[in-house]
């Protein structure tokens, strides 16, 4: 089931910048290991990047990262570089919360009892949930709640509670969006200029990019088919696994009609 409708896949589709409180793994191996931040330090208002994903709670594969304790907690939300990374996604971002209940809002707390900023500024955000058919009243009630922490609701319907639903709901907007973007018309460009100008300090990013997404990887092919500086690239790609036995050209895409760098 993980196999044939995983979530995680459709999420990296969105290409929004990714950030959570699990201090689980299940989403890092769509991220190139340098692309990954679960230290205190790395957490900073000058390191914010949509090519990585934020663990702000830390990572099980660093215990000294992991926010478990009261303690930790507090430590966390008390530092004044983390708190300045919180306050710039909330200020500049529109965030949208999935897999979130009442029962796990650190980051909400933070918005209304550790940032000194006022709510009018701010952009807004939005939470995904779930609801089965006769829960109106708790709607309503969700609605309310959400709406003084100036979040709308997001409801869909999911009966069953095994997530399946959710799933599809994730999918359906990414393929709506891939349809209806012309946000990788920038990340193509990205491409051509990676393609004709090796940059060792671009590689996780172009490998996390093709290792998710085909049309990004024909994109790139394609670019250094058409490159004249393309053989820098070779030994990267083959240390990779990436196969490059079939860099041909072929049609471009429409980059008005393939994907979204989300503005979360």
């Amino acid at each position: 089931m993980l196999d044939k409708q995983n979530i995680y896949t459709e999420l990296y589709g969105l290409r929004g910048l990714f950030i959570t409180t699990n201090i689980d793994t299940h989403f890092d191996d769509r991220f190139d290991s340098s692309h990954i931040i679960c230290r205190k330090e790395e957490i900073t208002e000058d390191n914010i990047d949509k090519s990585k994903l934020y663990h702000i709670h830390g990572s099980i594969l660093d215990r000294d990262s992991v926010v478990l304790t009261v303690k930790n907690y507090f430590d966390r939300y008390s530092d004044p570089k983390f708190m300045a990374f919180l306050r710039k996604i909330f200020d500049e971002k529109v965030i949208l919360f999935i897999g979130y209940g009442l029962s796990e809002f650190e980051v909400l707390d933070f918005l209304f009892t550790k940032s000194q900023d006022s709510l009018p500024g701010r952009k807004k955000h939005f939470i995904l949930l779930p609801y089965r058919e006769n829960e109106d009243t708790r709607l309503q009630f969700d609605t309310y709640y959400y709406s003084e922490l100036g979040i709308d609701v997001i409801p869909y319907l999911d009966s069953n509670r095994d997530y399946n639903q959710l799933f599809n709901v994730i999918k359906t907007w990414n393929r709506n969006i891939i349809l209806e973007s012309r946000a990788f018309y920038a990340l193509f460009n990205e491409f051509r200029d990676a393609a004709n100008n090796y940059d060792p300090l671009k590689e996780g990013k172009i490998f996390q990019e093709i290792n998710n997404d085909r049309s990004c990887k024909l994109e790139f092919f394609k670019q250094l088919s058409q490159s004249q500086n393309s053989l820098p690239w070779l030994i990267p790609l083959k240390k990779e696994d990436i196969s490059i036995q079939k860099i041909i050209p072929h049609r471009s895409m429409d980059p008005c009609h393939i994907g979204l760098l989300w503005g979360f």
